[in-house]
């Protein structure tokens, strides 16, 4: 609390202001820090999750459509794709 006090005792109190300025911007850097590594690692995980279910949301729709194929094109562009599929989607 001294430097505060002196801050407003002194008339050269500019220097203690930019002081207490210097010393809050870097306790602020050091608290944004840690949050910052933390939600790093949320979002990491957030992510592998998202990941997941985005896949597994397109896959099965890429097997519906598959599905479909027989109905919907036939012909060499049909074997194309029933190709591609087979060669796209894990088994």
């Amino acid at each position: 609390m001294t430097v505060v006090t002196s801050y407003y005792l002194e008339e050269d109190g500019e220097l203690d202001l930019d002081e207490i300025i210097r010393s809050l911007q870097k306790e602020y850097a050091r608290v944004q820090a840690g949050f910052i590594s933390g939600d790093s690692k949320n979002l990491k995980e957030r992510f592998k999750a998202d990941g997941k279910g985005i896949v597994l949301h397109t896959q099965s729709a890429v097997k519906g459509i598959y599905g479909q194929l027989d109905t919907a094109i036939k012909g060499e562009a049909a074997k194309a794709l029933k190709k591609a599929v087979d060669t796209t989607l894990p088994k």
